[in-house]
C-alpha cells in the first residue's frame, strides 16, 4: 500500500467514525442553516493577528498573509439567484480596496502614515459571483490578504512594529475590513476588526514531521491539474499542542481559549491562479483528568474558541481544496496555526512554510475566438460571435457544484461597446457540441457589479429593440455560463459552442464624438474567476472617405512615376493609427487588404473611411513583383484623413536594385582583324556606402583564375555558397 492511499484510508476511517458518533452531519460546503434574516452574510475570522515579536530583525519566517471566510446563508424557502458576495470597504463600495486608517492613535501611540489590509487577488477576486444559493442553505466564500508588519512612531520617525512599543495589548494596531452580498432583490453587510499582535514562534515540527510517524502534508492524486479541476492539500496529525489562556478577545474578564488554522501566509499566494474553496477535516483534543477526547468538526470553520481549559494537546486532521482557476502557475502552501499560549500571548508555529509541496496547474485549453463586423454603416447592427472549444483530451473545463458551493462555470463574458446599444434578445449560445449542453445567458446594467437573468424588465426590452442604459457611465455586460462541465476532446469537432449577442450603432453615434473604430473584447473565465483568455474584434464605422493612389515599376529609380508602368497583384494594407503618432506598431488595428489592379495603372482604393488617422502599408515582399526589385520609395505611408476627403497620394514605388551596363570601349567603327572590347558593369542603385548599419561585414575572395590560390589567404572565408545575402545600407534600404 503506497503512502498517499495508506492516509486515505485513515482519513476516511476517522470521517466514517465521526459520522457514526454524530459529530458531524456532513463534510460539504453547503450546510443547512438555523439563522434569521433572508439573505445573510457572517464573517469567520480570528480577532487577532500574527507579528513577530523579532520583526524589526526577523530570525524567523512568520507569516503575513490572513484568511477569512465569508458564510453566505438563504434563509428563505426559495433559491435566490444572480447572488454577489463582497470584501472590502462597504461604505465606499470598492471591492479589494479595505478601510485605511491615517495617523491613528492606539494605546496613546500616534502611528504615522496610512495603514490598511491589501487584497490578494486584486478587486476581480474581491467581487465573487456566487450564483444560485437554494432555499436554507450556506454557502462559503474565502478571502485572503496582506497585512502590515511595519509602521512609524510619529513622534520619533523611527520604524516599529504594528504591535507598537511594548509587549503589551494596549498599543496594538487595529484595522477592519467589510463583507457584504446582494442578491434576488436582498442584502446584508458585516465589518470586522482584526489586531496585529506581538507573537512569537512556538515549539518547531508542528506541521512536518511532527513527532508523530503519520504526521504528514501532501496534495492528492497528482501535483499538477487543469484548470477548473480541484485539488487538496492534506495535513495528517497537524499538531497545535498545548492551548493556554490567551487574550480576552470577547471581553468577558477571562482570557480565552482559541485556535486559528490557516492554509498560507506567503503573499506569493495567487487566487486568481488556485482559489480556496473549502475546508474540512477534524481536530482531536486530548483532554486530562481523565477527561474523554473531544472530537471538533473542521467544516469551514478556521477558527475555533472555548477549547476546553484542561486539553494537553490538539492534533488535526486538515484538508483545504482549491480550485484551480489558471495557468501555467505554481502556488506555494505555506500553512501555520495561531494558538493561545498563555495571558495576553498568542504564538505560531516555528516550522511555518516548511516542506509543504506546492499547487501547480497548466495552461488552460479551452480556446476562445471573436468575430465581428469589419465595418458598420450607421445606423446598424453589429454581430459579434466568440466560438469556444475544449482542446484538451486530458480533462473537462469548469466545475459547477450547487451542492458543495462550488461555483465556477467555463464563462465567456463580453460588454457592449461604449456608444452601442443592446439588441434585445439576441444573447445566445449556438452551435453547441454536444448538442445537449446546457447554458444561461445573465445580463449585466452596471458593468459587471450586479447580474440578472433576464432583460423583460428593462425599458424597451420587453418587446423586440435596442436598450438604451439610462446610466451614461455603465455599460451593459453579458456572460454566457455553461451549466456542466465542456467535455474533453475526443474526437473531432472538439467539444464547444459560439456565444452571441447584436450591438447597435445609433444614427447619432459619430457626430457625439465617438471613436470610428469600435473596439471589443471578450473574455474567458471560471465563474468569476480572472480571465484566462481574451479575444477581439474590431468594427469600423463607415464614412465617405478614400484613401489610394498606385504601386509602380520606378525604374530609373527617381521616386516619379510619370510615364512609368504600375505593377498589379500587389498587396496593400490598410491600418488605423490608435495612438496617433504615424508608426506602425503593435497598437495599430489592420483594417483591410487590397491587391493593386488596373491596366497601366495599378490602382487600389479604400472607400467608406472614417475621419481619422490611417496607416498605408506595401508588401515590399509580395511574390508578384519583379524580380530583383526593391522598394523606391517609404513602405508605410501615414495618412491624416478628414472627413469625405479623397486622398490619393499613397502611392508606393520599386525599382532594380541593380543595374547593368554594357559600353564599347574601342573606336567604332571596328577595323577588321582588330580585337573589340566591351566593358560591363554593374551597379548597386540603392543609396548608401555599401557598409552595414549593424552586425558584421564579411569579405571573401574568390580564388585567382588559373593558379588555384587565394588572392589573401589570411582573408579567406572560403568559397561562395550560392545562396542569396542581404545587407541593411546605411540609410536602412535592403539589398538583394
Amino acid at each position: 500500500m503506497n503512502i498517499k492511499s495508506g492516509y486515505r484510508k485513515l482519513i476516511n476511517g476517522v470521517l466514517a467514525l465521526m459520522l457514526a458518533l454524530g459529530s458531524i452531519s456532513a463534510l460539504l460546503p453547503a450546510q443547512p442553516i438555523a439563522a434569521a434574516g433572508e439573505l445573510t452574510i457572517t464573517i469567520i475570522a480570528a480577532p487577532n493577528l500574527v507579528v513577530d515579536s523579532n520583526a524589526l530583525s526577523p530570525s524567523t519566517y512568520a507569516p503575513k498573509v490572513a484568511t477569512v471566510i465569508g458564510k453566505i446563508c438563504n434563509n428563505t424557502a426559495s433559491t435566490i439567484d444572480n447572488v454577489t458576495a463582497y470584501i472590502g470597504n462597504y461604505a465606499a463600495n470598492t471591492p479589494g480596496l479595505y478601510p485605511a486608517r491615517t495617523n491613528p492613535v492606539v494605546g496613546g501611540l500616534t502611528y504615522r502614515g496610512t495603514y490598511a489590509f491589501t487584497h490578494l487577488g486584486g478587486s476581480a477576486d474581491a467581487r465573487r459571483f456566487v450564483g444560485t444559493v437554494p432555499a436554507n442553505t450556506c454557502v462559503y466564500q474565502y478571502w485572503a490578504f496582506e497585512y502590515p508588519h511595519l509602521a512609524i512612531n510619529n513622534a520619533n520617525g523611527n520604524t516599529i512594529p504594528t504591535w507598537g512599543v511594548s509587549v503589551k495589548p494596549d498599543d496594538d494596531l487595529s484595522l477592519t475590513f467589510d463583507m457584504w452580498v446582494n442578491g434576488g432583490g436582498y442584502s446584508n453587510n458585516k465589518s470586522h476588526t482584526m489586531t496585529m499582535r506581538n507573537e512569537i514562534s512556538a515549539m518547531a515540527n508542528k506541521i512536518k514531521p511532527n513527532g508523530n510517524p503519520s504526521g504528514q502534508w501532501f496534495n492528492t492524486d497528482t501535483s499538477t491539474i487543469y484548470p477548473g479541476q480541484t485539488i487538496t492539500t492534506n495535513g495528517v496529525y497537524y499538531r497545535l499542542g498545548n492551548i493556554n489562556q490567551g487574550f480576552d478577545n470577547d471581553g468577558d474578564g477571562a482570557p480565552d481559549y482559541n485556535a486559528w488554522l490557516q492554509p498560507f501566509g506567503d503573499p506569493a499566494y495567487d487566487p486568481s491562479c488556485f482559489r480556496l474553496v473549502g475546508v474540512t477535516g477534524v481536530l482531536t483534543v486530548t483532554r486530562g483528568s481523565g477527561n474523554p477526547d473531544l472530537i471538533l468538526p473542521i467544516n469551514n470553520n478556521l477558527y475555533f474558541t472555548n477549547i476546553p481549559p484542561d486539553n494537553t494537546d490538539v492534533r488535526g486532521l486538515v484538508y483545504y481544496e482549491f480550485l484551480a482557476l489558471g495557468g501555467a502557475c505554481t502556488v506555494p502552501i505555506s500553512p501555520y496555526q495561531e494558538v493561545a499560549s498563555g495571558s495576553d500571548n498568542e504564538k505560531f508555529n516555528g516550522d511555518y512554510g516548511t516542506g509543504v509541496p506546492a499547487l501547480m496547474s497548466y495552461d488552460p485549453l479551452v480556446i476562445v475566438d471573436k468575430t465581428g463586423n469589419t465595418t458598420i454603416a450607421e445606423p446598424g447592427t453589429i454581430t459579434y460571435q466568440m466560438p469556444f472549444y475544449n482542446d484538451s483530451d486530458k480533462a473537462s473545463a469548469g466545475l459547477t457544484l450547487s451542492s458543495g458551493g462550488i461555483y465556477a462555470p467555463l464563462t465567456i463574458q463580453d460588454l457592449v461597446p461604449e456608444g452601442l446599444q443592446y439588441v434585445c434578445g439576441t444573447a445566445d449560445v449556438i452551435n453547441r457540441t454536444p448538442g445537449t449542453l446546457g447554458y444561461t445567458v445573465r445580463y449585466s446594467k452596471d458593468s459587471g457589479a450586479t447580474w440578472g437573468t433576464e432583460t423583460g424588465t428593462w425599458a424597451g426590452c420587453a418587446t423586440p429593440g435596442t436598450y438604451v442604459n439610462p446610466d451614461a457611465g455603465k455599460r451593459i455586460a453579458i456572460r454566457f455560463e455553461l451549466t456542466e462541465p465542456l467535455p474533453k476532446k475526443t474526437g473531432s469537432p472538439a467539444p464547444g459552442a459560439t456565444a452571441t449577442f447584436q450591438a447597435r450603432v445609433p444614427g447619432t453615434y459619430s457626430s457625439g464624438g465617438s471613436s470610428p473604430l469600435v473596439e471589443n473584447c471578450a473574455q474567458a473565465s471560471f465563474g468569476g474567476g480572472a480571465p484566462f483568455a481574451e479575444a477581439c474584434a474590431s468594427t469600423l464605422v463607415q464614412g465617405s472617405g478614400t484613401i489610394g493612389d498606385r504601386v509602380w515599376q520606378d525604374e530609373n529609380r527617381d521616386g516619379n512615376q510619370t510615364g512609368e508602368n504600375g505593377i498589379n497583384g500587389i498587396k496593400v494594407s490598410l491600418y488605423y493609427d490608435k495612438n496617433g503618432d504615424g508608426k506602425l506598431d503593435s497598437n495599430d488595428v489592420w483594417l483591410k487588404d487590397q491587391d493593386t489592379s488596373g491596366t497601366g495603372t495599378s490602382n487600389y482604393d479604400f472607400t467608406l473611411l472614417p475621419a481619422g488617422k490611417y496607416i498605408v502599408k506595401v508588401d515590399t515582399t509580395d511574390g508578384d513583383l519583379p524580380t530583383g526589385y526593391g522598394p523606391t520609395t517609404a513602405s508605410t505611408i501615414a495618412v491624416t484623413l478628414a472627413a469625405g476627403q479623397d486622398y490619393n497620394d499613397a502611392d508606393f514605388g520599386f525599382g532594380p536594385t541593380l543595374e547593368v551596363n554594357k559600353t564599347l570601349v574601342t573606336l567604332s567603327p571596328a577595323v577588321v582583324g582588330e580585337t573589340v572590347t566591351f566593358k560591363i558593369e554593374l551597379t548597386n542603385q540603392l543609396p548608401g556606402n555599401g557598409t552595414a548599419t549593424g552586425g558584421c561585414v564579411y569579405y571573401v575572395w574568390p580564388n585567382t583564375i588559373g593558379t588555384g590560390e587565394f588572392t589573401n589567404p589570411s582573408y579567406a572565408a572560403g568559397a561562395p555558397n550560392n545562396t542569396y545575402a542581404t545587407v541593411d545600407l546605411s540609410t536602412g534600404k535592403t539589398a538583394y
